[in-house]
Formats: structure tokens, sequence, C-alpha cells
């Protein structure tokens, strides 16, 4: 085997700078179909479509922003950024987002071109490099779906950061300007997303690389990364511990940890190669606390024997180390040794981690062509053509894929499809449906959930509502109360059992409910406005208006919540008050009908009938049902 793959020929026509242009053509075109895609049922709610960090691009709420410990277990502030721009450009109009992800990833193709080619010094291996991260279907996660913006951000700034870097080590001038810039660059990707604390092992690794003597100048200059590293990766714990994001496998005993790693690493590094059962998610193959399939153990070995054999030291592995090293270090932190969320291993995870394995592609194939043309002269024209099929294979992929994400429909039922065994496909194409008013469709993939997995809460959640809106109250309750039993404080069960009690007129049992939701969640605005309305079906009103003066400092602009507090001051037996939120609510919203009824009933009670009939023929023209009967009442006597 040649000494260094990357100094193995390439053709002439292929060492050219315009490649780069080919490559982000190429990535743009089979990504495109995402442009035409929406939003997902798969935290695309949490992170754009109900979040109020995103609604204001302001200095005060960027430094809400910036200030807010996490975000669905992340402390990634300027990915939270990123989705207010988009928001402040058109609303929640799926397509900025969309289109913004792609931005970002052609901005970190071009970024990958350049790194590999201070590497290589080869166009061609800087090309296919980036040509290979450009449309591998590994890394359409990372750019179809919305809520991982966090991964195309800090990979951008991370492959920056190492450019910088390269620059700073080969450098006679500037180089605290340099080094400024590579430090810069690497905070701006932790802000981005916490796993970019393995920068500073990659620096190490360029080093070891390039052949720079370890000294003591050369670990203090990595001080300040390692620091730094340090202290995000404390706030990232932190974020996921107060979001309670660690998942129920966490309690997996250690030792299997490490054979669920080992198994994840062999999976990830032949998906590199052929990209094999795609999809949105992969679970564990057993329940919490269930032992692991037996094939699960037999993965240390190869991983075993694999390390070592690279860990040996021979100076001609030095671009595999490189490679293989690069992937190692930065899959390590979501290799699930320690658990968080549900699934096993995804395919997002692989965004950065697969720039090491692609780099090793171009110096192989080359190499493997010139070892063919001692056997056949036109063997390595054989191996072009293989590598054009395999290309256009890959890209082919990702560009059906990319209907995949076209909706919670289309998504989920990937998943049920690579996953008919498990519940989690069903129960969310079940939210899906339900929020589509599929209400039949919903109810089977409930079932099929439930069959599958019965003791997973949100789902006997979920179909509580089903059966709510179905009017069957009695199996509604049924449903909540077994999601409460499996999780005694499930904050979302709670509230949704607390309005059904209110409903059937069980209203101290509802308030018990609603109080225990707050004091889990005290700042959920929709908990606050339903604990409001119950507190008025009790007959508590000052109580209730205390509740609408919280929800009126958490939103000071929020019309519906001056109508609520005003039908409420208004059964206090305080006209003057009612009529004060009820005309702050019209301004707010002119064309708000109800509030003109209200007014109109509070004019009536305040004896001014023409102002009353005036407020009631506007509500009637706002098809508010005024009857005949009431606007006698308001004539002038």
């Amino acid at each position: 085997m040649s000494s260094d793959l990357q100094k193995v020929p390439s053709p002439p026509w292929l060492e050219k700078p315009a490649w780069i242009l080919a490559v982000l053509a190429a990535t743009f075109g089979v990504l495109a179909p995402n442009l035409y895609n929406g939003f997902v049922n798969y935290d695309d709610q949490l992170y754009v479509l109900n979040n109020p960090l995103i609604r204001e691009l302001t200095l005060a709420n960027t430094w809400n922003i910036f200030t807010t410990l996490q975000v669905l277990g992340n402390y990634h502030p300027l990915t939270v950024l990123s989705l207010a721009i988009d928001y402040a450009l058109n609303g929640l109009s799926p397509s900025v987002y969309h289109l913004t992800a792609i931005g970002l990833h052609l901005m970190t193709v071009g970024a990958v071109y350049i790194f590999i080619f201070q590497l290589s010094k080869s166009y061609f291996t800087a090309g296919l490099t980036a040509l290979l991260f450009g449309i591998h279907p590994m890394h359409l996660e990372s750019v179809a779906w919305i809520s991982s913006r966090k991964d195309l951000l800090y990979s951008l700034f991370f492959i920056g950061a190492l450019i910088a870097y390269q620059y700073y080590t080969r450098a006679s001038k500037h180089r605290g300007l340099l080094y400024a810039a590579c430090f810069g660059l690497f905070v701006l990707s932790l802000l981005s997303k916490a796993v970019a604390v393995t920068l500073p092992l990659i620096l190490w690794l360029l080093d070891v690389y390039r052949g720079r003597k370890a000294g003591r100048s050369i670990w203090l200059e990595k001080l300040p990364f390692f620091i730094t590293a340090l202290a995000f990766g404390m706030v990232a714990i932190r974020a996921q511990q107060s979001a309670e994001a660690l998942s129920d496998w966490g309690d997996m005993p250690f030792y299997q940890t490490i054979f669920t790693a080992s198994y994840s690493l062999i999976i990830y590094v032949g998906k590199a190669v052929i990209p094999f059962q795609l999809s949105p998610y992969h679970p564990y193959p057993q329940l919490p606390h269930e032992d692991l399939p037996l094939y699960f153990y037999g993965a240390l070995l190869p991983v075993a024997a694999a390390l070592g054999f690279l860990f040996r030291g021979k100076p001609y592995t030095r671009p595999w180390f490189f490679g293989i090293v690069f992937f190692l270090i930065t899959i390590s932190p979501v290799l699930q040794v320690v658990a968080v969320g549900n699934a096993l291993m995804a395919e997002r995870y692989t965004y950065l981690p697969y720039l090491g394995l692609f780099y090793l592609f171009p110096g192989g194939m080359l190499w493997a062509g010139q070892q063919l043309k001692r056997y056949r002269a036109y063997f390595p024209r054989l191996t072009w053509l293989a590598l054009g099929a395999y290309l256009l294979t890959l890209g082919s992929i990702t560009y059906k894929r990319s209907k995949v994400w076209q909706n919670g429909e289309t998504l989920w039922t990937d998943v049920t499809e690579k996953y008919p065994g498990h519940f989690f496909g069903y129960a969310n194409r079940g939210f899906y449906r339900y929020g589509q008013g599929d209400i039949d469709g919903a109810m089977q993939d409930y079932n099929k959930s439930i069959e599958l997995n019965p003791y997973y809460s949100d789902v006997y959640n979920n179909r509580g509502l089903l059966f709510k809106e179905m009017n069957n109250f009695e199996a509604a309750l049924n449903d909540l109360n077994r999601s409460i039993k499996l999780v005694p404080e499930n904050p979302r069960a709670l509230q949704n059992r607390g309005m059904i009690l209110s409903d059937l007129g069980r209203n101290e049992e509802a308030l018990r409910d609603m109080n225990q939701k707050l004091a889990m969640e005290p700042g959920d605005p929709v908990a606050w406005l339903f604990r409001a309305i119950i507190l008025e079906r009790l007959g508590r009103y000052r109580d209730a208006i205390r509740d609408y003066d919280r929800l009126l400092v958490m939103d000071p602009g929020n019309a519906g919540t001056y109508f609520f507090r005003a039908n409420a001051h208004h059964q206090a037996g305080d006209p003057n008050a009612a009529l004060s939120d009820y005309q702050e609510a019209i301004r707010l919203n002119p064309g708000y009908g109800e509030a003109y009824a209200g007014r109109s009933k509070v004019l009536k009670a305040l004896e001014r009938y023409e102002e009353a009939y005036a407020d009631a023929l506007k509500a009637r023209e706002l098809n508010i049902g005024i009857s005949d009967t009431y606007l006698k009442t308001l004539k002038v006597p």
C-alpha cells in the first residue's frame, strides 16, 4: 500500500478548482425537493411553530434567547436566533426555513472543499469528499428536518475553525488574528450545538497529521479551547437535566452501553458505504429495562480489532489514522453511552463525523484503480464508471427520500414501514392524523401503538383527546388516568384530564390537576388560561382575574386574554373594569365580534343603550348571533 493515499495521481482534468461549482450544483439539485416540504410533528412544533423565543427579532429578545438555559434540552442560542431570523423574514412559511437549511448545507460543503484541499493539496480529493458530503443520503436528515438546524450551524463553524487553525499553524504573519478567528468560530459552533466540544481534540489530531511536535507552546495554545469546551459541556449537561431529556434507557447498565455503542459504530460505518435501512427514527430494539438482543454482544470484538489495527502506529497509516480518528472523536458524544432521547442512533448524528470517512474515499479509490491496472489496462476505466454509478445512486436516493420529509404523514409512514413492530411511528402518525381531522386513521394508529407497547404514557394521553373529540368522556378519562398512572408527573395528561373533568362539572378535581400542572410548568400560558376558566366555573372570579393578570404579563398584546378578563370582571360585578378590558381587546383586534357583543352587555348594564345598540349591530355584522329580542331591549326609553 502507498505511503500516502493522497499522493496517488488522479486524472489531470479532475485537478481543477472548478470542481466545487459542479459539486454545489449537484448538491442543490438532489436537495431541491425539500423546498416544497412543510413542517413535521417531530420537534418542529417546539422549535418553530409554538416557540415564543423566535417571534421577535429585537435586542431584548436576543438577550432572552441567549439567557434561556435550554430549548428541548439543548443550550443552542445561535440556532434559535437563526430560526428567529427566518421567522422575521416570512413568519411560518416552511419554504424559508428549508431554503436557509439548504443554503447552510451548501456553505458547509464549500467549507469541506477548502478544508480537504488544505489537507491533501488535491482538487480531486477535495471535490469528491465535498460531493459525498453534499449528496450522501445519511446527510439528508440534517438538511430536510427543520429542527436539525443545529447540526448544520455547528458543523459549518466547526469546519471554519479548522480552516482558520490550519492557516494559523502555517502563517508567519497575523497569527494572533488567525488564532482569534479559530477560537471565535469554535465559540459560535458551541453556541449552535454543544457537541462541538470535540474540536480541541481535532486540533490535536491536525497537529499529529501535520507532524507538529508536541511541546509546551502547543499545549498552551489549546488550553483556552479545552477550558471553553469544559464550560459548555457542563452547561449542556445542566440543560439536559433541567429538561429531563435523559431517557428510560439511561438506566441501562454501563457495560451494556459499551455494546450498544459498538453496534451503532459498526452500523454508522456500514451506512457510510451502503446507506441501507434509512429512516427518520431508529429505535432501540428492546423496551426499557429489557435485555439487549444477543447480536449486540457480538459487536465489541470487531470494533476492538479495528481499533487495535488503527493504533499500531505505522507511518503509512497517517491519512487513514486522521480520517478514522476524526470520525471516532466526533461521533463519540452521540453514541448513546449516556442515553438521551429514545432513539438508538440517528442519521443526523453522522453529519460532521462522516467528513473523516469521506476523506478516505478518493485516495482509496485511486489506489484501487492503480492496483487493478496491473491486471488489465481497462480496469481503471471500470473504476471510474463504478464511481459514477455509485454517486448517481447516492444522489437519486437522497432526491427520492427528500419527499419523506414532506409532512408528518409521509415521515411516520416511512418509520412504520422500516420498523413495523415498533410503537413510536404509529403513535406519532396518529397524532398527525388527529391534527388533520382523520379520526379513524388516528384511532387505528393509537390502538396499534398501544398493542405494541402498552406502557407508553403519551399515546394514552393522545387517545384520550381523541375520545373527547368523539364525546366519549368515560373512555377519555380512562385513557388519561392510565397515562398519569404510568407517568404521575405528566403535565400534558394532567392538563387534559383537568379540562375534561371541568367539562363534566367536576371542577374541584379539575382545579387540583391544573394546580399540579402549573407547579411543574409555571411558564405555560395555556395552563394559566385553563385554570382561570375553571376558577370562573367555580365562581371564584377574583382568583380567575389574577390568573388573567399573570397571562397579560406574559403576553401583554393578547386580545383574547383581555376578552376573558373582561368577562370575569363582568361576572364579578365590576362593569367599569370589564368595559376597559373589552375596549382594549377591540383596540388590539378590531374584528373581534365576541368582544363587541360582550361590551354591548356591559354598556346595557350601565344604561348606555345607544352605544350598546351600536356594539350589538357591529357584533351581528361580524357574524356573532345577536337576537332581535336583545336588540329591542336596547332601544332608548
